[in-house]
């Protein structure tokens, strides 16, 4: 038999630990999410980028990148004066997806893309290191190359049909 007291001094209580176990597992879903991000950005070689032509026609196409991060940018190599560089000076707004080599696991986010003012030459031996195959493509295709960057402050972490998350790039 408890008297009435207990119960208000024992609520408060009850309150602050829901509250700091609230805080705690918030700031550890943070980090888990964090974590998830650059993982997935680490571990995947490819992805789908969406871009537009002057006529608002979509385009889509696979390439291979590098994620910075430090500086929050991912870097990817393509052909200069391809279609798709014409169409980034065009409208540098696009949209891109991780290309899934885990299961459902993927980022895809909306960022802004510019040529880079790095060099092929600068970023060579990140994306061997992540993709050794493209060393031969880097080594006979240099001249013919430009690196460009994608900036993106929000993107959505997809661990499986379950689990899908917003996450900004702090």
């Amino acid at each position: 038999h408890f008297s009435p007291n207990f119960f208000i001094l024992i609520v408060p209580y009850f309150d602050t630990i829901l509250k700091y176990n609230l805080k705690y597992k918030f700031k550890e879903e943070i980090m888990d999410i964090t974590n998830n991000f650059l993982e997935i950005m680490e571990k995947t070689t490819d992805m789908a980028i969406a871009s537009s032509d002057s006529s608002n026609q979509p385009n889509v196409r696979i390439v291979r990148f590098y994620y910075n991060s430090d500086e929050k940018i991912l870097y990817f190599l393509t052909l200069k004066n391809s279609q798709k560089t014409v169409e980034f000076e065009q409208n540098n707004k696009v949209a891109f997806t991780t290309i899934p080599i885990d299961g459902l696991k993927h980022i895809k986010a909306k960022g802004i893309i510019r040529k880079s003012q790095k060099s092929v030459q600068d970023l060579k031996n990140k994306f061997i290191e992540k993709i050794p195959e493209v060393k031969k493509n880097i080594d006979e295709g240099e001249n013919f190359m430009e690196l460009y960057e994608v900036s993106f402050t929000k993107a959505t972490v997809t661990l499986d049909v379950k689990n899908t998350k917003e996450f900004e790039i702090l």
